[in-house]
This record gives C-alpha cells, structure tokens and sequence, in this order.
C-alpha cells in the first residue's frame, strides 16, 4: 500500500454505489441498480460520468426524486 492510498469502511448493512461512490442502503432495489451500472460500465462500456443514477424531477408544485430503474 502507497501513502496516498485510502482505506473506506462500508457499514453493515450499506454499499458503495459503482458509479458515484455514494453509500447507499443495501436492499433488494439497490442490488438491481448496482447490477445494471456495472453492466453499462463493463458490458456497454458507458462512461460512468455520463450515467445519472438518481436525479430530481419537478412534479406539480413538489420536487421528486427519480431513479434510475431498468
């Protein structure tokens, strides 16, 4: 291991999204997601920085959040 290298501790119960990194619950949903981002990345050969996994949508007068579901 190098100096610069950082070591991430992922809780019981979480994981690292594939694509942003953020730390997200682990549930069934979020097996599905993580399961197609790495199948766009490796598959499909997307870059990750074009990938929007989540994104917010005007709906009426709210603000909801959209994910990105195949």
């Amino acid at each position: 291991m190098t100096q610069n290298e950082t070591i991430l501790i992922i809780p019981e119960g979480k994981v690292r999204d594939y694509v942003d990194g953020t730390i997200r619950n682990d549930t069934p949903e979020e097996y599905v997601r993580q399961t197609v981002e790495k199948r766009l990345v490796n598959e499909h050969k997307y870059n990750k920085e074009r990938i929007a996994v989540e994104y917010h949508v005007q709906i009426g007068s709210g603000r909801k959040r959209y994910y990105l579901n195949y």
